[in-house]
């Protein structure tokens, strides 16, 4: 858990947008990948395969959003 949380920060720091999902896991596992996401709006838990699709989708959704700047 310290490897990840560290490596998630060093890709956080580089400004790199870091999405997270769980699939039917709980407590820490949950606590360790929201933590690991850019903000808790890129953090997903998915209960079941079934709901995974509607978290990949608002992803997608999010991601279509962004904009490109120099």
């Amino acid at each position: 858990n310290d490897r990840m949380t560290i490596l998630c920060n060093n890709i956080k720091a580089q400004g790199i947008i870091l999405y997270t999902i769980t699939l039917g896991t709980a407590g820490s596992t949950q606590a360790l990948y929201r933590n690991c996401a850019t903000s808790p709006a890129h953090y997903f838990h998915s209960p079941t395969p079934a709901q995974l699709r509607g978290a990949f989708q608002e992803i997608g959704s999010q991601l279509s959003n962004l904009r490109l700047e120099q």
